[in-house]
């Protein structure tokens, strides 16, 4: 049972590096929300994607893990956690090492948690500007825009109105 639980604690940090390393990548993507920078928010989103298919693969050999504690009958229970393995662990350093790290991780995934929620209200809240921007951008014209080759929804593209809906075409 030490081996096993010895090997759960290695899996549990290398976990609680890829969530720490989940946690700094959406501290940084919240910055470039802030900044309006998409280059570095499609960067750090790829590098999320990289870290969060290693997190599943620990979550697996953790799973693993737990499921080979449990057919070794360290709990009567049908289901195994590891607040359920603290309370069966005898040596006193081993059980520590597994409280330090299962609320490390539970720390860090809550931090995650609370800077993802920020992010996404960010995120939501520009998509409510542009939103409204283009509603008020839609009224000027007095109906949604269509740009054609030669017209904007059926008005002649030589008018004052086309002229001003057109500037966001023009380079400047």
């Amino acid at each position: 049972m030490e081996v096993k639980i010895r090997e759960l604690i290695k899996v549990l940090n290398e976990e609680l590096k890829a969530y720490q390393a989940m946690l700094k990548f959406s501290k940084e993507k919240g910055e470039a929300i802030k900044d309006k920078n998409l280059d570095t928010v499609a960067k750090l989103t790829a590098e999320e994607e990289v870290v969060l298919k290693e997190i599943l693969t620990l979550e697996k050999q953790r799973i693993g893990i737990l499921q080979e504690l449990l057919k070794e009958e360290i709990t009567e229970d049908s289901q195994i956690n590891v607040s359920k393995i603290l309370e069966k662990v005898s040596d006193e350093s081993l059980k520590k090492e597994l409280n330090k790290v299962k609320e490390d991780l539970k720390n860090t995934i809550e931090e995650l948690k609370i800077v993802n929620t920020a992010n996404e209200k960010m995120i939501k809240d520009t998509l409510e500007i542009i939103n409204y921007s283009f509603k008020l951008i839609s009224k000027v014209t007095g109906e949604a825009a269509t740009y054609s080759k030669d017209k904007i929804k059926g008005k002649d593209s030589k008018s004052l109105l086309s002229q001003q809906s057109m500037i966001f075409d023009k380079k400047f």
